[in-house]
């Protein structure tokens, strides 16, 4: 089985484990910042935290307004 992203309180990876977003489930990325350990942090809306950027796959422009059926590594994303 595959692995949701977690999604943390702060940017590093010692803040409080806020929720973990499903395979397959779209959020929208609201800002990205590197983290202490050089690794690429995502804010999101919902639920509102930061993830780490290799967890998502892009959303593609035609699969917008609908959920996309492949198989992917972790959540989709739209840029805010």
């Amino acid at each position: 089985t595959q692995k949701g992203a977690l999604v943390r309180a702060g940017v590093e990876l010692d803040t409080a484990l806020v929720a973990e977003v499903p395979c397959g489930e779209v959020v929208r990325v609201r800002s990205r910042v590197m983290a202490k350990t050089g690794a690429w942090r995502c804010e999101i809306d919902a639920p509102r935290g930061w993830l780490s950027e290799k967890t998502l796959t892009r959303l593609k422009k035609k699969e917008k307004g609908k959920l996309p059926r492949e198989e992917h590594a972790g959540p989709y994303f739209d840029e805010a």
